[in-house]
């Protein structure tokens, strides 16, 4: 059943597919920001390979 003044049905399909993306970059960023914390790690660089130890 449509409410009276809603837009063309379909309307709210774009704010729904969007949810679960936003959700799964969050999560994503979560997990990058843990794996950089956790201790050091190496950077590949043109100059050669690089440990990079952001927890000091």
């Amino acid at each position: 059943m449509r409410h009276p003044g809603a837009g063309p049905a379909g309307d709210g399909r774009p704010l729904l597919a969007a949810g679960p993306l936003v959700g799964s970059g969050l999560v994503d960023m979560l997990a990058a920001y843990a794996d950089t914390t956790a201790g050091p790690f190496l950077v590949l660089t043109r100059s050669g390979v690089h440990q990079f130890d952001a927890a000091a």
